[in-house]
Parts: structure tokens; sequence; C-alpha cells
């Protein structure tokens, strides 16, 4: 097999920068290379969703590519491919525009000098075929195959199992998601569990690989911090005033006081269950009614929360649930994270959510 990771740039590929105009939505970039931070961020301003992948990349580049695709890129990755994987990496192709009607793919290839003799380069492997040398195989692929030069873009894959819109009924959210599940100790301290707390430290540090480099949280809020190892770099409440926090404050009232879009990062660990709501109101000798133990208290919390995040802010809940803040209220998750903790207890699932321009 080549390795196309080794083989990429850490540059911008020019496709992305021709046709900046039309990729919008959420992206897969498809063999991404050592450049996707770059074109993550290129991007980013536009409002979109790059979800990279490439299997010879790190763990996090060869994350599921499942998901609810507008555009596919391709740059580049065709041209590395010895006949072996040429075939299987169009099929795979072919497969993810299933996924998505109305999907497009815009293809890249570098046809090095030409002479249609594979061979190992300084750089790796190349194919040194013309652009044209691709489009039967495109074409047996694609319904829609246009080339400019040596870019193609394609549309419509071809397939009598071909899904039709108008009958459609969806089975499941196709987002694109990351799923991870490790296990952990319990601790009543949910941040303190290791594989959350890492979790969390890399958003909150602005080291976390999901995102542009240059994005870092300014304004981080917790509004339900008990002993969160992360209260010195947030502005935290507790209802408990033993607890250390700035605010000792009902936690939808801590929301209310926040302007609109005027968040990066937020922790929302809230009590889990009536139940625990119920326990914590009682420790605090407050009154505890209909409206603090139905499901409004969980709905008028994320409401406000959807309110406060600026656009492209990320919240990270945690729960026994993967509901987070919700499609509705302008979330897309990024990535989920299952905390078994053996026995009989609940798991722990964080849900990492980005809002949505």
């Amino acid at each position: 097999m080549v390795e196309t990771y080794n083989t990429s740039l850490n540059q911008i590929p020019a496709i992305v920068k021709k046709y900046k105009s039309r990729l919008t939505g959420t992206i897969l970039n498809y063999g991404c290379g050592r450049g996707w931070r770059k074109v993550e961020y290129y991007l980013f301003a536009k409002g979109t969703h790059v979800h990279p992948y490439d299997k010879y990349g790190d763990k996090y580049l060869r994350r599921p590519k499942v998901g609810n695709f507008d555009n596919i890129i391709c740059a580049n990755v065709l041209n590395v491919c010895d006949s072996s994987l040429l075939e299987k990496t169009v099929e795979d192709l072919h497969a993810i525009m299933f996924q998505r009607d109305n999907c497009t793919l815009y293809i890249s290839v570098y046809e090095g000098d030409r002479t249609g003799i594979g061979c190992m380069t300084t750089k790796g492997y190349q194919r040194n075929e013309k652009a044209v040398r691709y489009e039967s195989l495109l074409n047996s692929n694609f319904v829609s195959v246009e080339r400019k030069g040596n870019n193609f873009i394609c549309s419509n894959a071809r397939g009598w199992y071909r899904r039709t819109p108008k009958k459609e009924t969806p089975m499941r959210d196709t987002s694109p998601q990351n799923i991870f599940r490790t296990w952990a100790m319990p601790n009543s301290e949910t941040f303190s569990i290791k594989p959350i707390k890492e979790l969390i430290g890399e958003y909150v540090e602005g080291t976390n690989i999901g995102r542009p480099v240059e994005w870092i949280p300014k304004v981080i809020v917790d509004p339900f911090v008990r002993n969160s190892p992360f209260k010195d770099k947030c502005l935290s409440n507790d209802l408990d005033p033993d607890i250390e926090a700035n605010y000792h404050m009902d936690a939808l009232e801590f929301l209310k006081s926040f302007v609109d879009g005027g968040v990066d990062l937020l922790l929302f660990d809230p009590p889990y269950s009536p139940r625990q709501v119920s326990e914590c109101y009682k420790k605090m000798d407050k009154t505890v009614n209909m409206q603090t133990t139905q499901s409004s208290f969980w709905g008028n919390l994320k409401k406000e929360i959807a309110r406060i995040m600026a656009p492209r802010g990320v919240v990270i809940s945690c729960g026994w649930n993967s509901g987070g803040i919700g499609k509705t209220l302008g979330f897309s998750i990024d990535e989920i994270l299952l905390v078994p903790h053996g026995g009989w207890h609940n798991d722990t699932i964080v849900t990492v959510e980005r809002k949505l321009q």
C-alpha cells in the first residue's frame, strides 16, 4: 500500500482555493494529508464544518467517514495510489456519495511527468498519468463527471440502489461524529474522571486537533462547577455557597446574565435526573416543585446556552444520554465520548457540540 499521508504537502490544495465559493456546509476532506489544518482554517470563516480523513494519518484522521456531507474534497490522492489502491479509493468515494443526495465531489490529480509510468520519487509514489486517464474510471462510478484541466467535479453516484429523496425516511442521524469509548473508574466529580478531564483539557487549552490550531476559547463558562479542576480557567457558578466559585446563583439566572453570543466554550455538567435535581435543591433548602423536576428544567438551561454561545462556540455536555444542546437549537455534534465504569454503574456520556453560524 502507498502511504498517501507521507506524500502529501503541508499546504492548501489549489482545488480548494479555486472552488472556495462552492465549498459550503459539511465537507469531507478525503485523504487530507498533512495540510488538513490549513484547509480547515481556510474554510473556517465561511461557517463550514470540515471533517478530515486520512487512513494513513494519526488516530484522529482515521475516524469513521460517515455523515451528511454537502461536499467532498479529494485533492491529489488518486495520483499517488498504485493500481491495487486506485479502484478501491474511487469505490470508497462512490460509497460515501450514497450517504447524501446532492453531494458534490471535487477531485484534483497531479500529472507528474505525464508518461503514464508509475515510479517512486523523492516525495513518494506517483502514477504520472494525464488527468484524462482517470476519466473512464470516474465515469463508471458517477453519472455526472466534469473535467476542467486536472480537476474533476463529480455528482450522482451510480447504482441501482440509489436512494429516492422523496420517499426516503431517515432511520438514524448520520451527521459527522466521532464516537469513542474508554473505561474509567466512577467519580462524583465528573471532570476529574481521567479521559473526560483529558478531553476537556484539550478544548480549554485550545490544543485539541479537531479545531483550527488558531482557535483558543477566550470566554469559558461553567454553571455547575462544583470541584472542577478547570474552575480557575472559567467563569464559574455553583448553587452551594461552600463551593469555591465566582458566583453562587441558580444556574438559569447565572446563564441569563450573559449577553447574546458572548461565550466561546461552555462546560455543562448539570444534575442528570429529576432525583439528582431534587437532592441538590433540598441540600440548599430550596423549594422542589414541578418546575425543578420536569424536563423544562434542562430545556430552559439549553435555550439560554444556545443564546449566549458565540458562532462556532463549543459546548461540552455530560450526562446519561447524548442529547446535548441539540440540533433544533442550532448545534452540531463534533464528537461523543462514552465512559463505562463497570458493574451496574451508568456510563458517563460526554457530547461535544459546536454552534452553527
